[in-house]
């Protein structure tokens, strides 16, 4: 199976759960749904949880083996992604790569899905932006670090 069909159904994964967002505080029905498949508990921020849906969902959909478990820690998820060579230089960002945001306590604050990549940035849908699952754009990402998840 192409990189480009395995992609376009991520993004179809990730476009449907577009606009879903808390009843409560790190928490509600569909939150919860994806903290549960990271193997986390709520209430607990969610960013990764989502990009760890849209990943999961589609390896499962399509009978695809993930080359990690990406949970609900961006910082765990850097980890991982570093020990097994998937992260990738940010001038080789593609559409189905994973960012990871510089900051917080642990070093890494935040996770998104990269959707499109476009001359003057990226378009990434992440979760827990706003309290809901968000398309948001970037244009300055050099305190990130971004993971190739998907490689036929």
């Amino acid at each position: 199976m192409s990189k480009a069909r395995i992609v376009a159904k991520a993004i179809a994964f990730a476009l449907y759960r577009l606009n879903v967002g808390e009843t409560i505080s790190n928490s509600g029905e569909v939150i919860n749904e994806l903290l549960h498949q990271a193997g986390v508990s709520s209430p607990n921020p969610w960013c990764v949880a989502t990009t760890n849906f849209i990943c999961a969902t589609t390896c499962a959909m399509l009978g695809l083996t993930p080359p990690i478990k990406i949970g609900a820690s961006s910082s765990v998820l850097h980890v991982l992604a570093s020990a097994a060579g998937l992260l990738i230089d940010f001038e080789d960002i593609q559409s189905g790569d994973i960012m990871i945001l510089r900051g917080g306590p642990t070093g890494w604050k935040h996770t998104g899905f990269v959707y499109e990549v476009v001359d003057n940035g990226i378009w990434v849908i992440e979760g827990n932006i706003s309290n809901k699952i968000v398309k948001s754009f970037y244009n300055n990402y050099v305190d990130a670090d971004f993971v190739r998840y998907f490689d036929a």
